[in-house]
């Protein structure tokens, strides 16, 4: 908990329970370094592939790889809903070829996914969703 709001949610011991992307954010990078302007996914998408050492970068926004799939999950190919951290139906952008694998940032390599499954794919619950 970060702002005292109280939240209802599964509790994990390797996740901490934050109620907005906000809160989210100063868990991870403290509050000097969270964000005051609008957040954008193009860049920081880009910049943290760089970080994870993908050797190919597009810069892309996860609107072209929505409306390309139909917004569609790939796994379980249930209808995603807007991007929302507390929604399980809430499209993301999965990498086919993870990012710590080897694999490239690109519209190629990119994939919708719901929360669900590509929380499940993240954990290691799901091996193969292509």
């Amino acid at each position: 908990m970060v702002c005292a709001t109280v939240v209802t949610r599964r509790v994990d011991a390797g996740y901490a329970t934050t109620c907005s992307v906000r809160c989210r954010t100063i868990v991870q990078h403290g509050h000097r370094l969270a964000p005051v302007a609008a957040y954008s996914w193009r860049s920081d998408a880009a910049k943290r592939a760089r970080n994870a050492g993908a050797v190919i970068v597009e810069v892309f926004d996860r609107d072209e790889i929505f409306t390309r799939d139909g917004w569609v999950c790939q796994g379980c190919e249930v209808p995603c809903t807007e991007p929302n951290p507390f929604v399980l139906t809430a499209a993301t952008v999965d990498h086919v070829v993870a990012l710590a694998a080897g694999g490239e940032h690109s519209r190629a390599n990119a994939q919708t996914m719901c929360l669900s499954c590509n929380s499940a794919k993240h954990e290691g619950v799901i091996s193969s969703m292509v």
